[in-house]
């Protein structure tokens, strides 16, 4: 796993960030803390349809933000779709 950008897929449009350094954060969070998924739709104007999903954690310090563990944007809003983001994340996770 080298760099951010982690999926590229034509059918559906979509792609996935994510890095060794953010998996690790999540590895260590997802033992002590509640994870979320976050899901935003319509993040772009036009004929077609875009989603955001976000694997966040909560920060390891106190009155910090949340931290993005991997971000997901696709023209696509199904559970085959979302699945693949989501075993593609814990399969990179289970590879550390």
């Amino acid at each position: 796993m080298k760099g951010t950008l982690q999926i590229i897929t034509m059918h559906p449009r979509a792609f996935a960030l994510f890095s060794e350094d953010l998996i690790r954060i999540f590895h260590k969070r997802a033992k002590q803390d509640i994870i979320y998924i976050d899901s935003t739709g319509s993040v772009v104007l036009g004929d077609k349809r875009r989603y955001a999903y976000e694997i966040v954690v909560r920060h390891p310090m106190a009155a910090k933000p949340p931290l993005t563990a991997a971000s997901y944007f696709t023209t696509s809003h199904n559970i085959p779709s979302i699945s693949y983001f989501i075993s593609s994340f814990c399969h990179a996770e289970s590879l550390l």
